[in-house]
């Protein structure tokens, strides 16, 4: 038959009732690389097409095959169906009622499409303009930042400066020096937040050198268990061979300190603080499923917590510069976007997972510096 040459599905069921329980009547064989059952395994058993949709789907696939049956004419339905492998391939359906000749429908006829690359190849395309997007915006923003961080230091060194000068016009057991040393430790917060700002601008002054993550990252464990309360229990898992980096060590210390102090933010009740470091590769097929990445070696420096987690929605904004989820007065929602201003100055890709009530994962990815 001139249908079983066709690229797609075609079939005819016949119905009594209920609609996922009809009597398949023809399905021509392209329904073996769809479904991975036989035609005659639909014929004999109709309710394995329906059992093979997605369950997240079911429900639609019922309603919308109902609503067109009921209508009488012509609709297109779009659901996932599980192939032989296990795999959820999207399907383009075309559904034509048959009707009897009081106008009812007593089957339809369809033709079945393998849609699957079409959709991947549409989603590829909205990660990328999404991705633009915000590439475009973190430029303005950045501009902005880094317009706002000169600026702002300018005020902090006229207040240091005049903070001296009242100190040294003072006797050092006078009441007033208190006060002074609390404005130099407000000046010096304020400096934070201006390398924070120029971090994320990616115009901060930076001296990078070949550093072994490994190595720096042993050097600063004394003091990031400071950092943690007793009640989060700190481990590192420091490969000893991995590839050297490229990059500012000051550098590398923000970027560690951001992201412990937002895990250690996320367990107030305690928890499991895990920071690894180690050699990975980031293959095609990765940077495929993560706009930004590129294909390559990297050291891999993640750092994992089992606090609260965040939702998607969180997650997809924790890169915006001045987000925050934490009460006020107590984020500044600088910290993952100076991160982020880090990571993509010095070539390399930062990637959050999360899931609320389990945790979340943040993985920075540097670039292996080979050594000639």
């Amino acid at each position: 038959m001139l249908l079983d040459r066709a690229n797609e599905v075609c079939y005819q069921v016949s119905i009594d009732g209920e609609v996922c329980r009809g009597a398949i009547t023809y399905v021509s064989p392209q329904c073996l690389e769809l479904t991975g059952c036989a035609p005659e395994q639909l014929e004999a058993r109709p309710h394995r097409w329906f059992d093979r949709v997605h369950p997240e789907d079911r429900q639609d696939f019922l309603a919308q095959t109902g609503t067109i049956l009921a209508s009488g004419r012509e609709g297109t339905l779009h659901y996932r169906i599980r192939d032989a492998e296990g795999r959820y391939r999207h399907v383009e359906d075309r559904v034509v009622p048959m009707l009897d000749a009081r106008g009812r429908a007593v089957g339809y006829q369809g033709i079945a499409s393998d849609v699957t690359a079409r959709v991947q190849a549409e989603e590829q395309r909205r990660r990328a303009l999404s991705a633009l997007k915000n590439a475009e915006r973190g430029e303005a923003l950045g501009r902005l930042a880094a317009g706002i961080a000169h600026d702002f230091n300018n005020i902090l060194t006229v207040v240091l400066g005049f903070s001296e000068i009242a100190r040294a016009q003072l006797d050092p057991e006078h009441p007033a020096t208190t006060d002074l040393r609390e404005i130099d430790a407000a000046v010096g917060r304020g400096a934070r937040l201006v390398r924070q700002l120029l971090a994320f601008s990616r115009r901060q002054s930076i001296e990078p050198q070949l550093v072994n993550l490994s190595a720096h990252m042993g050097a600063l464990d004394a003091m990031l268990r400071q950092m943690v309360p007793e009640l989060v229990e700190l481990q590192l898992q420091l490969d000893g061979s991995t590839w050297p980096v490229f990059i500012d060590p000051s550098q590398v210390d923000q970027i560690v300190l951001n992201l412990v102090a937002n895990a250690r933010d996320a367990m107030p009740d305690g928890g499991r603080l895990e920071i690894t470091v180690a050699n990975v590769e980031l293959t095609p097929a990765f940077c495929e499923a993560h706009a930004g990445a590129v294909a390559g070696d990297y050291v891999c420096l993640r750092v994992r917590d089992t606090g609260v987690g965040m939702p998607a929605e969180v997650v997809q904004h924790a890169f915006v510069p001045f987000f925050s989820t934490k009460p006020e007065g107590q984020g500044s929602g600088i910290g993952l976007a100076s991160v982020f201003g880090i990571v993509k100055q010095n070539g390399g890709y930062v990637l959050i997972e999360s899931e609320v009530g389990v945790g979340t994962v943040v993985s920075v990815y540097l670039r292996r510096r080979r050594i000639d």
